[in-house]
Parts: structure tokens; sequence; C-alpha cells
């Protein structure tokens, strides 16, 4: 079993912006890793894969690995100290890009000036500019309601299917015309707090250069995100493992095969379910997602790790 985490917070981090199924709190992360401890061997990933390699097995065990995805700081300051606690060991996939920098995810840079949009006292003399400017995204015409959380994440969801530097420039012109600055802080960690990690138990994978949705993407802008975010780890020292996590879980035919090429040993998806002694798919590894609105208790966590969908 291949869990997969993005944030973990406190309950004070928390305000719109951020989507539900986006994190766990911090002391539900801390009942989560001693339920763990206690019902499951937790392997680190290069472990898992040696297993797949060799075929050993102690079949009375349970085996769970934990992953995170994106690099976020708050992996390193709610996390970490967790993790290093009970002794256990976990992947974070870094867009290697991003780390040490201010840069904000695109999706996190809307979901933080959309519910501004309305705090703004100008808004209504933009939302001509703005409409006309979003022409292209016919979505956007949920504007004209103040973005609830659930509207939030649905205009985000969509502007997924828009290639990221028109996005990038639709943000701009958006903070032009209401005058805002999204905060120059660091949400994602750097290469200290990454290399502090990698000393007790915390091993790294790539999630590309740029978390760029690669689907998106030309072959030789693809080809160059998994070249150089694999490199960026080699030249790093620190734990790292040849294993590659596709942004958004986007991938197709040719992405996977130049994954593999590139040197990658396996790559994890975004699909849904558990994965057995004997994966289907080296490259396309099924995981579990862990975020509070469904893992919330430990009956609910447990649920989810049975990889049961829900009815």
């Amino acid at each position: 079993m291949i869990l997969v985490y993005h944030r973990v917070l406190r309950l004070e981090d928390l305000d719109e912006s951020i989507q539900p199924g986006m994190y766990v709190l911090d002391d539900v992360f801390d009942q989560q890793m001693r339920f763990l401890k206690e019902a499951f061997e937790i392997v680190p990933l290069a472990d898992l894969l040696a297993r797949w390699r060799t075929g050993v097995w102690d079949r009375r065990s349970r085996y769970c690995v934990i992953t995170f995805d994106d690099g976020w700081l708050d992996n390193y300051l709610f996390a970490y100290p967790v993790l290093r606690r009970y002794g256990i060991p976990a992947t974070i996939f870094l867009p290697t890009a991003f780390i040490g920098t201010s840069a904000w995810f695109w999706w996190d840079e809307l979901s933080y000036v959309l519910p501004r949009y309305w705090l703004t006292p100008r808004a209504k003399q933009t939302a001509a500019g703005l409409a006309q400017l979003s022409g292209r995204y016919p979505w956007l015409a949920q504007l004209d309601e103040q973005p609830t959380q659930e509207r939030l994440h649905w205009i985000v969801e969509k502007f997924k299917s828009v290639p990221e530097h028109e996005i990038r420039e639709w943000l701009e012109a958006a903070r032009r015309a209401l005058s805002l600055e999204v905060p120059d802080q660091r949400i994602l960690m750097d290469w200290n707090e990454v290399g502090e990690m990698s000393a007790y138990g915390i091993s790294f994978g790539s999630h590309s250069c740029t978390h760029r949705i690669l689907t998106h993407l030309s072959s030789e802008e693809m080809r160059k995100e998994l070249r150089d975010s694999l490199d960026c780890l080699r030249e790093r020292r620190i734990s790292y493992v040849p294993v590659f996590c596709y942004p958004n879980g986007d991938f197709n035919r040719e992405i996977v095969q130049e994954v593999r090429r590139v040197g990658y040993e396996a790559a994890v998806s975004g699909r849904f379910g558990l994965e057995s002694g004997s994966p289907d798919d080296l490259w396309r590894l099924k995981r579990i997602g862990v975020h509070n609105d469904v893992t919330g208790t430990t009956a609910l966590f447990a649920w989810r790790m049975s990889g049961l969908p829900w009815v």
C-alpha cells in the first residue's frame, strides 16, 4: 500500500483558498502515523522497489509506504517532526526548480486572488475588463457570484485544461486590475531543509522541475522536465530514489516511455488503489490519497486504506 499526502497544517493555518483534498491537520496526521506504526510495516520506497525486484516478502506482514507530493514547507515544519519521533520513513516528490524559491503554484495563486477579488472595492469596476479578458474561459462566468470553496475548486479544476502560460497571463492581468500582489513568502521547503530531512530517513523523488502538466508540453519540454529534475536530485547530496511522480497525475504513452528512457525505475500516479506483491505496472503505480475530509477519524482512515471506493 502506497499512501500519498500533500499538506500537513494546523487548524489556524486554514483559509478558503486551501482545497479540502490537499491537507490533513497536524493532530490527525500524528494519530494516523501512530495507527500505521502499530498496524503495518512501514518501509522506504526504495525498499519496496527492491522487494518487487527480488520477490522477497514476509507474507505475514502488511507493508506500507508513505509519500508526499510537492515539497510543501509545512511537510518540514509539521510532518517531519512526527515522522522522526516515530521513526517512520517517507518519500517526498519535489518540483526541483521551485525548491528554495518563493514561487507559488498557479492554482494556489488563483485561489488567493479570486476570493480577494470580492474584497476589493473596485471589483465591480474591473469585472467587465476581467470578463472580456476571460472570453476564452467561459467557466469564469462563475465570478458573477462570490466564490465559495466549492466554486473555487471547480474553477481551479477547469483551469487545468488551459496551458500554464495562459493561466499565468490571466493571473498577471487580474492582479494588475485589482492592484493586488501575492505575499512574497516561501511556501515550499528549501535545500537545507531537504538535506536535514534526508539525514533522518526521508528520501526524495522527482515531481518534474516546474510541476507543469506534462501532457500540455511539447515532447522536448516534457523530456527536459524529466531529465533536469532527475539530474538535480543526483547532484544534490541527499537521499533520493529514481522514481517519478506525474504532475496532476496526467500522463500518456509517450511520457511513460520517456520516464523509462531517462532512467527512472518506477513512477507513481494519481490512480486510486492498492498494489500487490507483483504490481501490474511499475510506471503507473497506484496510491491512496489521504486528506482530512475523508480520513479525519481512525475509522475513516482505515476504510480509505482498504482501497474500496466510496459508495
